[in-house]
């Protein structure tokens, strides 16, 4: 490792991410332009950002709202089907690994969002052995490291790895 970040995202990848067995991701973005980066840089550290099954296609186009998302891998927005997005990736045969972006000001101060979404990715890690991931970003409005720090420890606390950036849940 290079730097203390670096080996604190190592250290957490090592205790709270399973062994991986596969590199074709599935990937969750709050926005599209967050999609499209979040993309790029799976891509560049070896990942596989490959499509679908039909099935899934087929089932995510069976609720999910175009107007303001998209749901070819990776999947943008709508936060309203988290859960659905979740399992759908969760079943997909051409998915060995998931990495989900949530927003620290989503989270930070609506108890009932933020314990929502770690019962679902709880879920997911009891129904798979694929490994997920939450990248936790703070754009507008940004929180401060106080509240980071506190999203942190409580998904830590239920065993789901958290990293700061794009680049820091990739090379994890």
């Amino acid at each position: 490792v290079n730097s203390l970040e670096e080996m604190v995202d190592t250290v957490k990848a090592i205790t709270l991410i399973p062994s991986g067995v596969g590199y074709n991701a599935g990937l969750f973005a709050a926005t599209g332009g967050h999609s499209t980066e979040m993309a790029n840089v799976f891509s560049k550290v070896g990942f596989r950002v490959s499509p679908l099954t039909t099935g899934s296609y087929q089932e995510l186009s069976s609720f999910f709202n175009l107007i303001g998302g998209n749901y070819v891998n990776p999947i943008q927005g709508s936060v309203q089907h988290f859960d659905r997005i979740i399992d759908v990736l969760r079943r997909d045969e051409n998915v060995d690994v998931v990495a989900v972006e949530l927003l620290a000001a989503h989270l930070n101060g609506n108890s009932e969002f933020f314990t929502g979404k770690i019962e679902v990715i709880k879920n997911f890690q009891e129904q798979s052995c694929k490994p997920i991931i939450a990248i936790i970003t703070n754009i507008d409005p940004k929180v401060d490291s106080s509240a980071i720090e506190s999203i942190d420890k409580k998904f830590n606390l239920e065993k789901i790895p958290t990293f700061h950036s794009f680049e820091r849940g990739a090379m994890s």
